[in-house]
This record gives C-alpha cells, sequence and structure tokens, in this order.
C-alpha cells in the first residue's frame, strides 16, 4: 500500500479521535413526566448568556476590567466575573456569582465576598 494512502488513513483516524474528544458528553437528565429528558443548559455558552441577563435585569455592572468565566463543574455551571490579570485562585469580591444546573436550569446565586 504506497505510503500516502497510509498517512491519509491515519489522519481521518486521528481527525475523528479528535473531533469525539472535543464534543462534550451528552449529559443525562432524569426523564420527569412533563419535562425534556436533555440540559436545559448545555453548554458554557447558554450559561453565560443567563448570566448576563440576569446581570441586566438586576441592573449589576459587568466591568470593562473582568471578565464572565464558566467553569463546568459536572451537572452544574459556575459562572462569575474575573478580573483579567489575576493572581491564581482569586475571585474578587462583591460580584454576582452563579451555579446554574445543567438539567433544570435553576439558578442558585450570591455576591462574592
Amino acid at each position: 500500500m504506497p505510503k500516502h494512502k497510509i498517512l491519509i488513513g491515519m489522519l481521518a483516524v486521528l481527525y475523528q479521535t479528535t473531533a469525539c474528544v472535543a464534543q462534550p458528553a451528552a449529559m443525562e437528565c432524569k426523564n420527569v413526566p412533563g419535562m425534556i429528558a436533555r440540559p436545559m443548559v448545555p453548554t458554557s455558552d447558554v450559561a453565560r448568556e443567563i448570566y448576563l441577563a440576569v446581570a441586566k435585569g438586576r441592573r449589576d455592572e459587568i466591568l470593562p476590567s473582568h471578565f464572565i468565566e464558566v467553569l463546568d463543574d459536572g451537572d452544574r455551571w459556575s459562572v462569575l466575573q474575573v478580573r483579567r490579570q489575576r493572581q491564581p485562585g482569586e475571585r474578587g469580591g462583591g460580584l454576582l456569582e452563579m451555579t446554574i444546573a445543567k438539567c433544570d436550569g435553576s439558578i442558585l446565586a450570591h455576591y462574592s465576598r
């Protein structure tokens, strides 16, 4: 078999493997009658939009020196503002933080200290 065909085959396998790894694993939600069986908040982008909508509705300031960080905590998203130049583990203070459940979209919110 020519070397270029082997190389093309290897690249195809590598591409498919990378594509599978890059996709988030499908999360299973309890099948409750009347509810959908997939996550209401499936991606970090959706969690970020929820955070921004709630912050805007509460008239909380989104500071230009901060960015919105979304952390995947398994069955929920943690969403908060952090300084662009921060020390490891530093979360800031007095800013809105949220925990958003992936399956039902419920929100727990507080202001950081």
